[in-house]
């Protein structure tokens, strides 16, 4: 287990942060809040809890600043958004390649739609499919990577609906259409943050009732 600081407060210009205990006495839960050696399982009571299968903590790139995955709704806003892919470090390039693919079978792929942007960089190098001349003529988009996404998120919401139980998705992601309904959601990832690669996919999550 972790062990916790000597410290019961984090001090920053903003204010202070109050540390609590790591056991609360009067409790015989299995996994307390300040046992940090494990992770909050995701989910709701409803349809129980799903415990995490992998380790957060070691799964970040080793030799990138950023990257991994991130899922949000579909309500986010293009400021928002748009902010997302600055911290992401995506840039505003023109220079390169767009690949679509669509699931048929959303419920065991995980998606409904996804979208691959890589650089033209990459193209030459990491996936070594363009030539130097190639590379010195690879013809630029008309949006930037981020604008790119967006787009995409636009087209997915008006393609599957933007409100729980929408008809299009129903069934999509495990619903019974009545106690746990589908809404459009999003993930995305940072493929490789140096050769700029990055992928966004449509799915949906359960409202439960």
């Amino acid at each position: 287990m972790p062990e916790h600081p000597q410290q019961f407060a984090i001090e920053g210009h903003d204010g202070v942060i109050r540390l609590s205990p790591l056991f609360y006495p009067n409790t015989d839960s299995a996994h307390q809040s300040g046992d940090l050696s494990h992770f909050a399982a995701t989910g709701n009571a409803v349809y129980g809890y799903q415990v995490r299968d992998f380790d957060p903590f070691k799964i970040g790139p080793t030799q990138e600043p950023t990257g991994g995955v991130l899922f949000f709704s579909n309500k986010i806003k293009k400021e928002d958004f748009m902010a997302l892919t600055r911290i992401l470090g995506m840039g505003t390039g023109r220079d390169y390649a767009a690949f679509l693919a669509e699931s048929k079978n959303p419920s065991k792929d995980g998606y409904l739609r996804q979208l691959r942007l890589t650089s033209a960089l990459s193209l030459r190098f990491h996936f070594e499919e363009l030539t130097e001349e190639e590379l010195d003529k690879f013809p630029e988009q008309t949006l930037t990577m981020p604008e790119a996404l967006w787009t995409f998120i636009e087209h997915e919401r008006k393609e599957w609906g933007t409100f729980f139980g929408s008809p299009k998705l129903e069934g999509q992601f495990g619903g019974d259409s009545y106690f746990a309904r589908e809404e459009l959601s999003f993930g995305i990832m940072v493929e490789n943050d140096f050769d700029r690669i990055y992928r966004i996919w449509s799915r949906a999550w359960l409202v439960t009732m």
